[in-house]
Order: C-alpha cells, then sequence, then structure tokens
C-alpha cells in the first residue's frame, strides 16, 4: 500500500515520523474485452504495474457494487419496431434490481424527463405509449448529460436499437475519458432485428458497445420479440455485470492535484490486452481521510 512518510530533522535531532493525511479512493478498472469482474476475481495486484504520476505504487483490487443504476430508455422513432421487447427488457431490469437500491429512469425524449426509485419506474413504464413518438435527440448528447449529475460507481444502461450517428472519433474519446473521470461506467442493451450478429456490422451499436468496454461495463444485443412473452430475455449474468465492477484502490495525499494514472501488466507480453482506468485520479474528496485495509 501506498504510504508516504515526512522526516524532520531539527538542530542535532532527529524527529518522529509523521504519516501525511491521506485518502482511499476507489475506481472502476477492468481488462479490456472482459467482464467488469475479470480483473477482481482472477488476478491479484501482484500481477499490476500502477503508476501514480510516473512513480510506481500499490493498490488495491476489490469487487465493488455500483452506488446508483440510471437506465436511460431510447424513446425515439427509432425504437418503434422493437419498442414491445424494449418494455418488457425494462420491467425485466427493474425486476432484478432491489428495492434498497438507488434506481432511476430516464427517458430519451424532449428534456430528458427523470424517473427516480423502483415503484415509480414500474409505473412510469406501464405508462408508455404503445409506439414512441418522433425524436431528434441525440442518444450520445443525452449520455454526456445524464452522466454530469452522476459520481464514481454510478452506473448508465442505455436500452437502444443503437442506430444513432456515432459522434466524430475526438468527440467519442472526450466522451469517454469524461465518463472514466467521473468513475462512471456504460453499459447497454441493443435491441436489434438481426441480434448479437448485426452488432459488428453496424456503426452505431459497434460505436455504442465499444464505449461499453472502454468504460468498463457490458453490452448485450437482442432481437426483439415477435410476441409478447413472460420469459427473461437479458442473460444471466448481465444485470450482475451493471450492478457491479472491479474496483482499483488507491491511496493519495491529501491536499493534492489530480495524478495520472498507468495500470500495465507486470509480466505481460505486448500482445495481453491493455486495462481500461481512468487516465487521471484525485484529488481526494474534501473532508475524506482514510487508509487501505491492513494500514496504520
Amino acid at each position: 500500500m501506498l504510504r508516504v512518510i515526512l522526516l524532520s530533522l531539527c538542530l542535532g535531532c532527529m524527529g518522529t515520523a509523521q504519516q501525511v493525511p491521506s485518502c482511499r479512493i476507489e475506481v472502476p478498472a477492468a481488462v479490456l474485452g472482459t467482464d467488469p469482474l475479470v480483473l477482481a476475481l482472477d488476478y491479484s495486484p501482484r500481477d499490476l504495474s500502477i503508476r501514480l504520476d510516473g512513480h510506481e505504487t500499490s493498490g488495491g483490487l476489490a469487487i465493488d457494487h455500483a452506488s446508483q443504476l440510471v437506465v436511460l430508455v431510447d424513446h425515439r422513432e427509432s425504437m418503434a419496431d422493437v419498442w414491445t421487447t424494449a418494455t418488457h427488457v425494462l420491467q425485466e431490469v427493474v425486476s432484478r434490481v432491489a428495492p434498497e437500491e438507488r434506481y432511476s429512469l430516464v427517458v430519451l425524449d424532449k428534456g430528458l424527463p427523470r424517473i427516480e426509485g423502483i415503484a415509480q419506474a414500474h409505473n412510469g413504464i406501464s405508462n408508455f405509449p404503445e409506439q414512441p413518438p418522433f425524436g431528434r435527440a441525440s442518444l450520445y448528447d443525452s449520455i454526456a448529460e445524464v452522466s454530469d449529475s452522476l459520481r464514481p460507481g454510478d452506473t448508465i444502461l442505455v436500452l437502444t436499437s443503437g442506430m444513432d450517428t456515432p459522434p466524430a472519433p475526438d468527440d467519442m474519446t472526450t466522451l469517454r475519458t469524461s465518463l472514466l473521470r467521473r468513475g462512471v461506467r456504460i453499459s447497454t442493451v441493443l435491441l436489434l432485428q438481426q441480434g448479437e450478429l448485426a452488432v459488428d456490422s453496424l456503426m452505431g451499436p459497434s460505436e455504442l458497445k465499444w464505449l461499453a468496454y472502454r468504460t468498463g461495463g457490458s453490452a448485450t444485443a437482442l432481437k426483439p420479440l415477435r410476441q409478447a412473452s413472460s420469459d427473461a430475455l437479458l442473460p444471466d449474468k448481465f444485470m450482475t455485470e451493471v450492478m457491479n465492477y472491479s474496483a482499483l484502490q488507491l491511496q493519495l495525499p491529501e491536499g493534492g492535484a489530480p495524478e495520472r494514472l498507468v495500470v500495465n501488466w507486470k509480466h505481460g507480453g505486448k500482445d495481453w490486452p491493455p486495462f481500461v482506468v481512468p487516465d487521471t485520479v484525485g484529488p481526494c474528496p474534501a473532508a475524506v481521510s482514510a487508509s487501505l485495509p491492513g494500514q496504520h
């Protein structure tokens, strides 16, 4: 664990060692191309080279639980042919979230109306129209707007057909960096006539899947229902991956500036998959001081 000690010198004597006030922060971390829990389940901090502002440091790994789930449901014309499936998936998501969880349902429509709480979400879904209205709101602009109010550990689950023009590459990088710096992960359920086979061949869905993986989230694609069904549509482990993630625990000195974070495999080759972590971490939250487990 990172421990910073100051030695004070006086005239002819050595002062006692003092520990610099510090705080523990946790940031989402993942191995690119794997589910969000693999890093904490299959590896240990000994496998990692962790550097803050170029200085080697240590850290911890743990599985953490999303502090808030925000479901962003696409309510535009592109969802017309899959809307029955969309409402089915929404009900399934709500049924899998514990009543005590912090939960919000945000509708991709004018003004991004927001419904807070599980019970209210149930009522809101049942009152949705049978067909979504025509709308021109940008999916990616809406993701950015929703994320502005979120905190580290929060998760946005996007329910969409993915049929949206992705932003320019630089704008997509800016959005991904902004999400990572906030510690906000994106997961998505893509509703496509061809299901999973179509994701990588269609620009919109493939870009959204890429954004999910690059923020340490999860992605799945479903074919629309041909008729009403009571069967579960989401893969068994999907909601587990949405609500839980691998967290990298770091110790930072209080009062310091944000520090650049670089994580690599300690003994990996060039072909080993890269890590998904924030580019920078810190500073410490105001008036917070803690130590990593086992530190005194």
